[in-house]
């Protein structure tokens, strides 16, 4: 059982897809995932620092991107609009010469290359991308 995303955007765990978003958040400049809406989990540590309870970062609060489309979505339900196809594809490809090669159940770039081409198929097509 894993992710399994339509047009041929992933198929793999969803420790492989949480990291490979996380690699995307870094490589655009963003926030750790960990930190934003959605993600950060309060750990109510009574040693927290003092920024903690300004936490989570708000998607909202930062400069529009496409990639906050994928990168705030589900993991296992919902979809990307056809509209968003293009946008979020041509974000990943300025990132993608930045996509390290190895390990990742194939490999970051392999896996940003796929995602990219589902995007535009689905794009070309006029349908959304649907999470399962």
């Amino acid at each position: 059982m894993g992710v399994d995303i339509s047009h041929g955007c992933w198929d793999g765990s969803y420790w492989a897809f949480m990291i490979w978003r996380q690699k995307i958040a870094t490589l655009a400049g963003l926030p750790p995932l960990e930190l934003m809406e959605g993600f950060f989990r309060n750990k109510n540590l009574d040693s927290a620092p003092p920024y903690y309870d300004a936490l989570p970062i708000r998607w909202d609060s930062l400069k529009p991107d496409p990639l906050h489309i994928l990168l705030n979505h589900h993991d296992h339900d919902g979809t990307i609009a056809a509209a968003d196809c293009g946008p979020i594809a041509d974000r990943l490809s300025k990132l993608l010469p930045l996509m390290p090669e190895g390990p990742l159940e194939g490999d970051y770039r392999q896996r940003t290359l796929a995602f990219i081409c589902g995007l535009r198929l689905a794009s070309e097509l006029g349908e959304d991308v649907w999470f399962q």
